[in-house]
């Protein structure tokens, strides 16, 4: 039997479909988008966060405006969520105000709200985060609070706002 590819914008629509764009975000149950060998040994995510923006969600929203919505609904839920949730939420998060930022993105998100969920999400799993949290492919867990703390800086550089509240 042949095992078929699908491209990352294939599996955001299977995703959809499934009502698993939660599990395409987190690169679980066969949605983990590759990344480049070379790099794959430093990173702490399963799966590709600028590609399954760009690739995959973004490629869905030149097709459907409503990808938007449902991108943000669903770092909404992540982010109330466990600390795994949020840390894979916080890689998005960053890397759309990125790509918005530097005016590379399909659309801008509604940061708003978003920013006020990711700050109480942040709040209420500090203290997972600065030990070990589990993602995908990595269920002894992986220590990501510096790239909380770097994350935080660059957001205040950038955007004036402060990720860490107390």
């Amino acid at each position: 039997m042949e095992t078929v590819m699908l491209s990352p914008k294939e599996k955001f629509w299977k995703a959809v479909e499934k009502s698993e764009l939660k599990s395409f975000l987190r690169g679980e149950n066969g949605y983990g988008i590759s990344m480049p060998s070379m790099v794959t040994s430093i990173l702490i995510l399963f799966t590709d966060v600028n590609r399954v923006l760009s690739a995959g969600v973004y490629e869905a929203y030149k097709e459907d405006r409503r990808v938007k919505e449902m991108f943000e609904n669903t770092l909404l839920e992540m982010l109330e969520g466990d600390a795994s949730d949020v840390y894979i939420a916080l890689e998005y998060i960053v890397r759309q105000q990125d790509k918005e930022y530097n005016k590379n993105k399909a659309f801008e998100i509604n940061a708003e709200p978003i920013i006020v969920k990711l700050q109480e999400g942040l709040k209420r799993n500090r203290e997972l985060l600065q030990y070990k949290v589990p993602v995908p492919g990595r269920p002894n867990g992986v220590i990501v609070w510096h790239q909380v703390e770097w994350f935080n800086k660059k957001f205040e550089e950038q955007h004036n706002v402060t990720l860490l509240v107390e």
